[in-house]
């Protein structure tokens, strides 16, 4: 599955073989197995790892895989409530053994740590929850070039 590769080539040690500055981005590594590597900051003081499959250039990303990044940093405190009122009721129904979470509570308790975008623009996202709510697993959803947010997963 993509996201298990994904999450392997993020275990693996960094070699980063070219660099580019990006107005918005900031600075940008070349891995060969990755594409595009960096570090955005979000609205809430934490920060996500994100890379971009798109051709390795001297010149700008495409604007499409700039957009699809900022639409992530401007809008993630709405992308991680919509997921977890679905991981809520995941959670609630199998997962908590008998507790309860509501989605006020695991938006509070989960967090983007990765993001991948592919170069016509869509993409995936990576959230961790604290506290084992979901042992090791990862919570993977996935996001098309307009905004949408597909139904969340877990995997791991």
């Amino acid at each position: 599955m993509m996201i298990r590769k994904i999450l392997d080539r993020f275990r693996r040690p960094a070699k980063a073989e070219h660099f580019m500055e990006d107005e918005f981005l900031g600075t940008l590594m070349w891995e060969d197995q990755i594409g595009w590597r960096g570090i955005m900051a979000m609205a809430n003081g934490k920060t996500a790892t994100f890379t971009i499959d798109a051709a390795k250039t001297d010149e700008s990303l495409p604007e499409i895989v700039r957009s699809t990044v900022k639409f992530v940093i401007a809008n993630e405190p709405r992308i991680r409530d919509k997921i977890a009122v679905s991981m809520s009721e995941i959670y609630n129904g199998t997962w908590g053994g008998g507790d309860t979470i509501t989605p006020e509570e695991l938006a509070r308790r989960i967090t983007l740590t990765e993001v991948s975008v592919y170069e016509e623009g869509d993409g995936e996202l990576l959230y961790n929850a604290d506290d084992g709510l979901f042992t090791d697993h990862t919570i993977c959803a996935s996001l098309d070039v307009n905004g949408e947010i597909g139904e969340p997963e877990l995997e791991g």
